[in-house]
């Protein structure tokens, strides 16, 4: 698939999708959200490694969380990884 084909799945131009496979840009929630759909490994896009390796395909539970983490606020993303953080820092 061409750049902006793949580009157009997550509702992008094509330039924005250059820079994403560069590096030089990093995507947000709506355009990751948008490709789930589409059947595209969003773990493999972010990390490299195959998500149904690590068993962590995405199951409706998964999906409904990035939906959710899709309709918050930069102000709201914030707050969350300050919990997320502590509950990481319990687990350990």
């Amino acid at each position: 698939m061409n750049q902006v084909d793949f580009g157009a799945l997550g509702s992008v131009t094509k330039s924005a999708q250059l820079n994403y496979e560069k590096g030089e840009r990093s995507p947000d929630a709506d355009y990751l959200m948008a490709l789930i759909p589409h059947g595209i490994d969003v773990h493999y896009l972010l990390t490299g490694e195959r998500a149904a390796k690590h068993g962590m395909a995405l199951d409706e539970g998964r999906s409904k969380l990035l939906t959710m983490l899709g309709q918050l606020t930069p102000e709201q993303l914030d707050a969350l990884q300050v919990v997320l953080r502590g509950l990481a820092k319990q687990g350990t």
